[in-house]
């Protein structure tokens, strides 16, 4: 696999469709592709998966991987930022 076919591989968080017991329907390997197979918007899926809403249209979503749950919980609670701030102010960095 070429470097650029990796990375868009690694770009994609994969989103599992779930019952109200927790239990997996159906995995997408996308928020793209779930949106399309469940004919909703894509902010309608990144809403629900990041818990800026209970569902999208009804249907109940996750991210698949737990660190990528993990990263959104953390988000929502107000948790630490990837973006740190160099002593002094200045420009952010990615770390």
């Amino acid at each position: 696999m070429s470097a650029p076919e990796e990375k868009a591989r690694r770009d994609h968080k994969r989103v599992q469709q779930i019952d109200d017991a927790g239990g997996v329907l159906q995995e997408f390997a996308s928020g793209s592709a779930c949106a399309a197979a469940l004919r909703l918007t894509v902010s309608e899926v990144s809403a629900t998966c990041t818990g800026r809403q209970k569902s999208a249209q009804g249907h109940l979503l996750q991210f698949a991987s737990p660190e990528h749950r993990e990263a959104a919980a953390r988000k929502r609670a107000g948790g630490p930022s990837l973006l740190k701030r160099a002593e002094g102010g200045g420009l952010g960095r990615f770390v």
